[in-house]
């Protein structure tokens, strides 16, 4: 005889001369199914008719954005979504130990050094099937203010000389790609030229006191810091006599000169 299709999901399938029924695609659930055998003259279905339950197990799927952003230094919080549609208790993991986990709460804390771009992996389980979904994760970079590493301390030195400080001793930017700018507050009769994280002070011929004055580090997005004030004494020197030109004088005899 022949099997003829009974539902949309049955196919009928000779192999070697045996006859089967092919079951593809079909939902979960109950159904109940007979045959119907045909020998071109009478046809008659089973006295009985048979019951199936479909029940293939599908794993977890994510409802959940995959895309995050977050400043250097604050915390990222992640909570994973996962429905089950067999409604299983679905577990999570990354792959990264940068994250800690609470259930299904995962928290990084990135480092000032960590601004960048980056892709993790969270995956969902049922216990026999696992669901993976990539994520994108957006550190953003902080500036930090310079900072003054410790005091300037008083300079001195000679008249009519010069003086040069390295103030890299004094500053620093903890963003080590940021490059210090530094300066010099007003001054009367001394003056400033700055090379690099040098600066040379120089002095006015001759002159010789006290300036009191701070001195300044600022980063490439203009946050700064000033440092203590600094007492520049200039200290004399003994100078060579010098002669001045004595003009010509005219006297009379006997007249003191």
């Amino acid at each position: 005889g022949e099997f003829k299709q009974i539902g949309p999901w049955f196919e009928n399938v000779s192999v070697g001369g045996t006859r089967f029924i092919d079951i593809k695609n079909i939902p979960d659930g109950e159904f109940e199914w007979n045959i119907l055998c045909d020998d071109g003259k009478k046809q008659e279905f089973a006295p009985e008719n048979w019951h199936i339950t479909i029940a293939v197990n599908d794993p977890p799927v994510f409802e959940m954005e995959n895309a995050f952003e977050v400043n250097e230094n604050d915390v990222l919080e992640i909570k994973a979504v996962a429905q089950d549609p067999e409604n299983s208790i679905v577990s999570y993991k990354i792959n990264d130990k940068r994250f800690s986990q609470e259930g299904d709460i995962f928290k990084w804390k990135p480092s000032y050094e960590d601004a960048g771009e980056y892709k993790f992996i969270i995956t969902a389980s049922d216990g026999i099937l696992e669901s993976n979904l990539e994520i994108k994760v957006t550190v953003n970079n902080v500036n930090r203010d310079p900072i003054l590493i410790k005091n300037i301390p008083h300079q001195t030195w000679d008249e009519d000389n010069n003086l040069e400080i390295e103030l890299s001793k004094y500053f620093e930017d903890p963003d080590i790609e940021d490059i210090l700018t530094y300066s010099i507050s007003n001054t009367d009769h001394i003056s400033a030229t700055f090379q690099g994280t040098k600066v040379k002070l120089i002095p006015e011929k001759n002159w010789f006191g006290n300036e009191i004055v701070t001195f300044g580090a600022e980063d490439d997005e203009k946050a700064n810091i000033e440092s203590n004030e600094v007492v520049l004494t200039v200290d004399p020197i003994n100078d060579k006599p010098v002669l001045q030109q004595i003009p010509d004088i005219t006297v009379k005899e006997g007249d003191m000169v």
